[in-house]
């Protein structure tokens, strides 16, 4: 993937109180990641509150709790014993009803289940994850011995407390040590600044944190894709057609902490950006099931409620090579497309992929050994599992959020 300067450029809309974001190739005119920022609601993923107890159910482990919008969380009650601390008395072994709590959302509303909440508050950041603990540094899994020791060597540049853990994530491989020390320090400043100071004058549904407003957000994405695409900010324009946004952006300016980024405005009255960089067909292609290949064949993409399914098929064999080379071809291009969609659809849990049958057994440890590289690299939340009996490959991928297919629902909801 070649790369120059301003050939991709992060596109902001807005309508109403949604937000798109895409970050677009623009030499390929391809989207490589989307997201859709719902500014309207009041208690997304990761807000802090203090949360009074309203009902104990001994015989599930939980309780209920109000939030801070008056609908009602679920909290376990066995995990994370040690952090569920009631603040308006003095603290026992017990969790009573009228108990005020310190408590974060970790888990959407799904269906007919309520949004869940932790007491272990966490401030996640690209490259580090900062929660309540005991003043230790972590370490991804995922991370080599010498990344490890390349963030090890940071720590004596991080005022951690005592009542704080810090984990430095997989992203922190390939992020610049500057940067994460930065992050680091802000992120354990917030959350400290909450448990020693705030929480002990909240009052019931009072919110402590909460990181959706749209500055924060873009931040965000660009610390990812940064991290995921390995962008330089000379490369990086972010651009948009609404006033407000570009008003906010170059008020904003210095806390992108880099000049390198340009802020552009479209202001051509004759076409908008949907229509300049031909956005409605992306936007199908983001949601449709089949995604051709440049080898001819196909991956057709299933989401369903316990996994997700992806077929591989053939095509017309454009390059005329053998049966077995042509499958090979195909399921090594269909590797690489595959794990690019799953990270630009957001799909997340289990995934079984039917690859294209091939006779010889040392073409189909080539693909797997193709994977595994792959997942240890340039996509790393993604993660191999194993091969089945049946010859499926079993893949599992972290979740972050929102599957794309939603997200843009909220995004035409407000159209």
């Amino acid at each position: 993937m070649s790369k120059t300067a301003g050939s991709y450029k992060i596109l902001l809309q807005k309508r109403e109180q949604a937000v798109l974001s895409l970050l677009l190739h623009t030499d390929k005119n391809r989207i490589l990641a989307a997201s859709v920022y719902d500014l309207s609601d009041p208690i997304p993923l990761g807000t802090i509150f203090m949360g009074r107890v309203s009902k104990i159910m001994s015989q599930i482990e939980g309780g209920f709790v109000g939030l801070p919008d008056g609908n009602t969380a679920f909290l376990p009650l066995h995990q994370k014993k040690e952090y569920l601390i009631p603040y308006n008395r003095t603290p026992d072994d017990r969790i009573l009803e009228g108990d005020l709590l310190l408590l974060q959302v970790r888990k959407e509303a799904q269906k007919n289940k309520p949004i869940e909440v932790s007491p272990c508050p966490e401030i996640p950041g690209e490259s580090v994850v900062v929660t309540l603990g005991t003043g230790r540094f972590g370490y991804s899994g995922k991370l080599t011995a010498e990344e490890k020791a390349k963030c090890k060597g940071l720590t004596a540049h991080i005022t951690l407390p005592e009542s704080l853990d810090l984990t430095f994530r997989t992203a922190s491989a390939s992020e610049d040590p500057e940067v994460i020390c930065k992050e680091a320090n802000e992120k354990i400043r917030i959350l400290q600044d909450i448990i020693e100071r705030r929480c002990h004058h909240a009052t019931a549904k009072e919110i402590l944190y909460r990181d959706n407003d749209l500055i924060s957000l873009i931040l965000r994405d660009l610390s990812s894709y940064r991290s995921a695409f390995g962008l330089r900010d000379e490369e990086i324009a972010i651009l948009t057609e609404d006033e407000d946004i570009h008003r906010l952006l170059t008020e904003k300016k210095e806390i992108f902490a880099s000049e390198k980024i340009s802020i552009l405005f479209h202001n051509d009255p004759s076409t908008d950006l949907e229509t300049l960089y031909g956005l409605k067909s992306k936007y199908a292609d983001l949601v449709h099931k089949k995604v051709y290949l440049r080898s001819g064949g196909s991956v057709v993409i299933e989401q369903t409620e316990a996994l997700v399914s992806v077929d591989v098929n053939t095509g017309k064999n454009l390059k005329k090579q053998t049966a077995e080379e042509y499958f090979f071809t195909c399921n090594l291009e269909a590797a690489d497309e595959i794990l690019s969609q799953l990270r630009l659809r957001n799909l997340s849990g289990m995934i079984l992929i039917d690859f294209i049958n091939m006779k010889d057994p040392g073409n189909m440890q080539k693909l797997i050994k193709h994977i595994r590289e792959c997942c240890k690299t340039t996509y790393r939340d993604t993660s191999f599992v194993d091969q089945t009996k049946l010859g499926l490959v079993e893949l599992t991928r972290k979740k972050r959020g929102k599957p794309i297919s939603e997200q843009l629902r909220i995004w035409e909801k407000n159209s």
